[in-house]
């Protein structure tokens, strides 16, 4: 069992020598600190002590931890402690001892208090932490007695579980939803102590300990409110909370990596506002909507109307979509602002015209170039859409990623995200291409070069399931069967421009069989009676098994977050 430790870090120079230095030898396989935004000498002290240093600029417990995550490799349990010396370094033997028997899925260090360390845990803490484990234990029957900063969880776990909570919710979010899931829960003793140096950045007041509490209670409610059975019954309780939509099939590109250019799967079409609208009022709640499939959804002129709607009927909703960013003019930029889009992810799989044509099968790179940089001064006006570059790596590409973490410093996006080829033995999508375990030297020094260049600048790379790309890239161990950690027939659904119903967005790449993948459509029927119809049931029940059924075999939860 290969073990990773992640500290997250802000301003613990005092500290972080006694706490490295009391990791406990030949135990972890790696070290990782996540200097998230120190202005003193952490990074320093952390490199000088062996460690190896990510630095997250965005501050945030949430993102300092997916930080480390995606940086811990190919380990199989990783382990979170803080870096202000207050948990036991030498604990993490304890905590790692229920995974060894495979009894836990997630090990908390449930805090004691040290009757020597008077401080260690003030009065407004304790009642912070018991009012959100409280309303856990309420919610799922299971004693929780703490939120804790020293915790192990299974890698596959972890990437299975869409992580959204980038603040104080971190911990309880990874909780409820392993809880909601169905994944074993431990606790054991761990002893707190005091700091040993430097201030909380949460409990150093009592106005910082309600901030969290509140935090943590609204990310135990919004978590909770969408649970799903913790034995994942074949027959789903409730309608998904997570909804695909694809408002368009048309496309300005014909990427050879992408099945559309290759074949019509349906008839070409727009999605009608109408026809939209009526998908959205058969959900109950909803917290997270796509808005994009197979096409670019900058094509859908309708696109800020439907996005007003979810976010008018939804208010927690994240909205996000996928795009080329051809399209993405100032007149695009400020529609899609305005209308309250939360996320813009843009697929740009070059850093040159040349290349970009080549995979692309068109000559788009300047204008993608010059609407991502007249975005940034979106961006920095603060009213924006987030936004991330998604490069599909193939070896016609790998060579040009370090110079795409550039691009991304220079006009002001914070992340990149290395994405596998999908094949399909057509375009750039054949074996040949791949990288999915077939790395070499060459592409892992490549991808190497490219992790220092974003560690330097201040960007985040990473590739699906918050893992490294290197670690995406390589091939999953044959008995893993990563499959089995997929809770999409749970909690997502996606829906066509012709309003069929497929597993997941990724589906339509690696099937063999179209009309097979269709579970009903929405147009048709209600979509609660889609959602337990025979081949629903008949997927979920198949998840749990080696024999999924197919295209399941052919993916996993490694393709997005």
């Amino acid at each position: 069992m290969d073990v990773a430790i992640v500290i997250p870090a802000l301003n613990e120079e005092d500290s972080l020598p006694t706490v490295l230095s009391g990791l406990p030898e030949g135990l972890l396989e790696k070290t990782v600190v996540v200097d998230n935004g120190s202005s003193d000498r952490t990074a320093e002290v952390a490199e000088a002590a062996g460690a190896q240093v990510v630095r997250e600029q965005r501050r945030g417990y949430g993102y300092a931890c997916a930080a480390g995550a995606a940086a811990a490799g190919s380990a199989d349990v990783l382990v979170f402690l803080d870096g202000d010396g207050s948990d036991d370094p030498r604990q993490i033997a304890s905590v790692l001892q229920p995974m060894e028997r495979d009894e836990a899925d997630l090990v908390l260090g449930a805090r004691t208090i040290d009757p020597e360390a008077e401080g260690a845990l003030m009065p407004h803490q304790r009642l912070g932490n018991a009012m959100v484990t409280g309303l856990v234990r309420l919610l799922y029957g299971q004693r929780v007695n703490d939120l804790p900063p020293l915790k192990a969880i299974r890698a596959p776990v972890l990437r299975s579980l869409d992580m959204k909570e980038m603040t104080y919710g971190w911990t309880v979010e990874m909780i409820v939803k392993c809880l909601r899931q169905g994944y074993r829960v431990v606790e054991v003793p761990a002893t707190v102590g005091r700091r040993l140096g430097g201030r909380s950045k949460v409990s150093g007041t009592a106005r910082g300990t309600v901030l969290a509490a509140y935090h943590l209670v609204g990310t135990t409610l919004r978590c909770a409110d969408g649970r799903v059975s913790p034995d994942l019954s074949a027959v789903a309780k409730e309608l998904p909370r997570e909804l695909y939509v694809e408002v368009t099939n048309r496309c300005n590109s014909r990427c050879l990596t992408c099945i559309r250019t290759y074949r019509t799967l349906e008839p070409v079409r727009d999605l009608e506002f109408g026809e939209f609208k009526r998908i959205i009022d058969q959900f109950p709640t909803l917290d997270r909507v796509v808005l994009h499939g197979i096409g670019e959804p900058l094509l859908n002129e309708e696109l800020p109307r439907m996005i007003r709607y979810v976010k008018g009927l939804h208010h927690g909703a994240h909205v996000l979509f996928n795009s080329n960013a051809m399209l993405l003019d100032q007149r695009w930029q400020r529609e899609l602002a305005d209308a309250g889009l939360d996320e813009l992810r843009i697929s740009l799989d070059a850093a040159s015209p040349e290349t970009y044509e080549a995979i692309r099968g068109v000559d788009g790179f300047a204008s993608v170039e010059g609407n991502l940089r007249r975005y940034s001064a979106l961006t920095s006006s603060g009213h924006a859409p987030r936004p991330s570059l998604w490069f599909t790596a193939s070896r016609a590409n790998i060579e040009e990623l370090p110079d795409l973490v550039d691009l991304a410093a220079e006009v002001g996006i914070p992340e990149v995200h290395v994405q596998r080829l999908v094949l399909f033995d057509e375009g750039l999508a054949r074996l040949e291409q791949s990288l999915n375990g077939r790395l070499g030297p060459e592409a892992e020094a490549i991808l190497g070069d490219a992790s220092k260049r974003a560690d330097t600048l201040g960007v985040s790379l990473s590739a699906s399931g918050l893992v490294s790309p290197q670690e995406s890239l390589r091939e999953a161990r044959p008995e893993s069967r990563p499959w089995s950690s997929c809770r999409r027939p749970w909690t997502t659904i996606y829906i066509t421009a012709n309003g069929n119903v497929l597993p997941c967005c990724i589906s339509p790449f690696a099937a063999t069989d179209y009309a097979g993948l269709v579970a009903g459509n929405a147009f048709h029927a209600p979509i609660a009676s889609v959602w337990n119809g025979a081949k629903y049931v008949d997927r979920r029940a198949a998840m749990r098994t080696a024999d999924p059924v197919h295209p399941c075999e052919r993916c996993g939860v490694y393709w997005s977050l």
